[in-house]
């Protein structure tokens, strides 16, 4: 590289050359400095996220946890129990007109 200095000193064409290549050198190691800044940012960003998406999930696996103590049948599931537990359904009074026929006429005594 010296030796092509020394060259550049009686040559006008090599000396535009070498000074062409030193500012791309240094626009290069510019560029290279932006990016690797930009790169820096978005893992910053992204451990952010991760750990914004870690903290909800932990807070509805808290939550759901929580109602799940609150529902009325938590003590049952707790307790192990095999018995038939009646569904949600089953739990709420349903009007007689929203029966079927057939069922409204057992509770009249229809055959």
């Amino acid at each position: 590289m010296e030796q092509v200095r020394k060259d550049a000193e009686s040559d006008p064409e090599l000396k535009k050359a070498l000074d062409d290549m030193s500012k791309t050198k240094t626009r290069v190691s510019d560029t290279g400095e932006q990016l690797r800044t930009r790169a820096e940012a978005q893992e910053a960003k992204m451990r952010a996220m991760r750990q914004h998406m870690s903290n909800a999930q932990q807070r509805t696996k808290n939550l759901f946890e929580e109602l799940r103590k609150q529902m009325p049948h938590a003590d049952e599931a707790k307790e192990g129990s095999t018995a038939a537990k009646p569904s949600r359904l089953s739990q709420f009074h349903v009007p007689d007109w929203m029966k079927s026929a057939g069922e409204s006429a057992k509770k009249v005594g229809v055959k």
